[in-house]
């Protein structure tokens, strides 16, 4: 691909309103668009070089894997699933939601074969959805029939109470037509009301008579009003039916609803245009204060600060356009005068001729549930900057402990140089007359002074070593372990094999060999077994961490003693203490740890020891 039309590829890529990634043959994201970083929260350095998986829940990952398995085998453009099937992803904040991808290969100019993977959410399409389902839903559970006609009279639809009132299924009224349930003396008027429906009237509980399948006459209330589409033009009718005993029912039902917003705890207001209360139940008096009688007489403005005036006039605006809003916090003043805090909804109400004509309120005080909040927002912030100035005091005790500690090493090594030298100018001078204990005693204190400048090397080394990710490199394990094995130089035979050794990993090259070397001369020096003396060195990958095994056919180490060895000073073997001082594993651990990673050790006696220690992957180091 040229320059040029690299360009062009980036710009439709970052254009797209779907979230694209670019995902290899293993699942690895190696790319992504801006509308990805949207959509599932993450930053582009969050997600670039982790597994696919991620964005999937934990229950479906291993299946998956597998289809994302086949689908390598023979990649074509096409959807995942079926028409019927959708997937669900999780964004940052473990947040799951409905998806539809489309999935596509491609190679990319380095030859490298990979999958272009196009998500879109659908939550608002499976809420549509499931919205038209509750319709029909209630459609064909109402005790109302219904049917619906087009601009001809023909029969769109007819639900179970309809097939249930006339005795017609909706294949067989569809079949013979509506004419089918008219009498011949109602023909006249019922075709009068369809022609003043189609121009836009409504007839709400009209008295008719109809027949049904065994022409039988049935007394009905039916209302007949206009379907409208999408354009505002009438594209069909709705009659809704039912016998006069139904609507008695009905009518119970309205009056049973009627009551319960009437005593519901929660304020419920209806208010026309204008802002003039229409309606006010007990749960606004305990809310607002007002009884209904002088509620009634009010208009809306009479409750609201200076300040929520502006805000509920633009409201009120956008309800006129069939505009609703949930869950909104706002201040009213109480009939004491005071100041409350409700969280309230409001919703357009509709008109027969479906025209927004009035407001309904539906608030509960919140006054004290928002100074609660308020309170422990503030704790919150005064916990959380108790917590900051902590975490800066614990940072600079260490640096100051680190300091002290390099210092004092350092000063140290001066009053030992001075022993040593005055140890010696000693011996020389009474070379000639000194016994062979004497002798022997001048070469425990030439020692014991060599394993204190040891000692202090290591504290020197423990204090200064620092995780800086600036020092990461590209290293290539197998040469690094090989450079290890070539620098040592033990009194015994020894072998060492490694296996599954990455080609490379990122870190810090002077760090990781200090690593190896401490657990390797670890493995050796301290396997007091007969014969050969080997170490495997083997390595598996995870999708944050590499893992590293080192296995020694050591004496092993006791449960006891298994956390003890990696504590400073520390060591197993007194005879082996002119060698060990005890700082090997205790370095290897603040390196591994600092890193983000941990060490442990699994081992019983006579059994050797598997030393395992994991760092995170370079890619996602943090």
């Amino acid at each position: 691909m040229s320059e040029k039309g690299s360009d062009h590829y980036k710009i439709i890529f970052e254009a797209s309103p779907d979230a694209l990634f670019i995902v290899n043959k293993t699942g690895v994201i190696q790319s992504m668009n801006k509308q990805a970083e949207i959509l599932f929260g993450y930053a582009v350095d969050e997600l670039i070089g982790k597994q696919i998986e991620q964005l999937i829940p934990e229950e479906s990952q291993s299946v998956h894997k597998n289809r994302r398995a086949k689908y390598g085998k023979n990649p074509v453009t096409r959807r995942m699933g079926t028409t019927t099937t959708d997937f669900i992803a999780i964004k940052k904040g473990n947040i799951q939601f409905p998806v539809a991808i489309s999935l596509s290969p491609a190679t990319l100019q380095d030859g490298k074969e990979v999958t272009i993977a196009a998500i879109r959410e659908i939550s608002h399409r499976k809420a549509n959805e499931e919205k038209l389902r509750n319709y029909f839903e209630i459609v064909n559970n109402v005790h109302e029939a219904i049917i619906r006609l087009d601009t001809d009279r023909n029969i769109l639809g007819w639900n179970k109470a309809a097939e249930n009132l006339f005795g017609y299924t909706e294949d067989e009224i569809m079949a013979i037509g509506i004419e089918a349930i008219i009498p011949i003396n109602e023909k006249e008027r019922t075709q009068n009301i369809i022609e003043k429906v189609l121009q836009g009237a409504v007839f709400k509980d009209v008295e008719v008579v109809r027949l049904n399948k065994n022409k039988k006459l049935l007394e009905l209330t039916t209302s007949v009003i206009p379907v409208k589409s999408a354009s505002g033009e009438i594209s069909g009718i709705i009659s809704i039916s039912s016998e006069h005993s139904s609507e008695k029912e009905a009518l119970i039902v309205r009056k049973k609803l009627a009551d319960l917003v009437r005593h519901s705890s929660e304020a419920i207001v209806i208010y026309n245009l204008e802002g003039h209360i229409l309606n006010w139940n007990t749960g606004a008096t305990e809310v607002f204060g007002y009884s209904e009688k002088e509620a009634l007489t009010m208009d809306l403005e009479k409750f609201l600060p200076t300040g929520e005036k502006e805000k509920a006039n633009q409201r009120l605006n956008d309800l006129k356009l069939g505009k609703y809003f949930k869950n909104i916090e706002g201040q009213r003043r109480h009939k004491s005068g005071k100041t409350i805090t409700i969280t309230y909804s409001v919703f357009p109400m509709y008109d027969e001729l479906g025209k927004v004509n009035a407001v309904a309120s539906i608030s509960r005080d919140t006054t004290a549930l928002k100074k609660y909040r308020e309170q422990l927002e503030e704790e919150v912030r005064v916990k959380t900057k108790e917590l900051n100035n902590t975490i800066i005091q614990l940072r600079k005790s260490g640096e100051e402990l680190s300091n002290f500690t390099y210092a004092a090493s350092h000063d140290l090594k001066s009053p030992l140089r001075a022993i040593s030298h005055l140890t010696t100018f000693i011996q020389a001078d009474i070379k000639k007359d000194i016994s062979d204990s004497s002798l022997e005693y001048f070469g425990i204190i030439h020692s014991r002074v060599a394993r204190m400048e040891q000692l202090i090397d290591g504290l020197i080394l423990l204090s200064s070593l620092k995780i800086d990710p600036n020092n990461f490199e590209y290293i290539d394990t197998k040469k690094l372990i090989d450079e290890i094995i070539r620098s040592m130089d033990f009194k015994r035979e020894y072998e060492i094999k490694t296996a599954g050794i990455p080609a490379a990993i990122r870190f810090d090259k002077r760090l990781l060999k200090m690593v190896f070397t401490n657990l390797i001369s670890n493995g050796i020096i301290h396997n007091n077994n007969e014969g050969l003396a080997t170490i495997l060195i083997r390595c598996e990958q995870e999708e944050d961490y590499t893992i590293w095994h080192v296995v020694d056919n050591g004496p092993g180490i006791s449960n006891v003693d298994c956390e003890k060895i990696f504590k400073i000073f520390q060591t197993l073997q007194n005879t082996v203490q002119d060698f060990n001082i005890g700082l090997g594993l205790s370095i290897t651990r603040k390196i591994v740890e600092d890193a983000g990673g941990y060490i442990k050790v699994s081992s019983q006696p006579g059994e050797g020891a598997v030393f395992t220690f994991a760092i995170p992957r370079g890619d996602v180091f943090r």
